[in-house]
């Protein structure tokens, strides 16, 4: 099944875990444009062209860093702990925790 590509703006990680997004979505086939959502689990995240990829289960979320909301960290921070999230996560997969 090919991944839904879903644009989030002013959007943001979940501070507390940093396992989602949230944000604006545009082109979700089951919301309308500018509904805000809360992303799935995050698997996966590359920087990209100023811009992060964000991967989950279900979808693939691009979120340009001029679109990240304002008040949320900035952008080597967000990336930073997104990248130790999923670091994290790939591990603890691989030793079936």
């Amino acid at each position: 099944m090919k991944k839904q590509t879903i644009e989030l703006r002013n959007w943001y990680v979940d501070c507390y875990c940093c396992n989602c997004l949230y944000g604006n979505a545009y082109g979700h086939s089951k919301f309308e444009n500018g509904t805000f959502v809360r992303t799935g689990n995050i698997i996966k995240a590359t920087n990209e062209d100023n811009r992060l990829v964000v991967e989950t289960h279900n979808s693939i979320y691009t979120c340009y860093f001029d679109d990240a909301h304002e008040e949320n960290f900035n952008n080597l921070d967000m990336l930073e702990m997104l990248e130790l999230f999923v670091n994290k996560e790939v591990e603890r997969i691989e030793n079936n925790d």
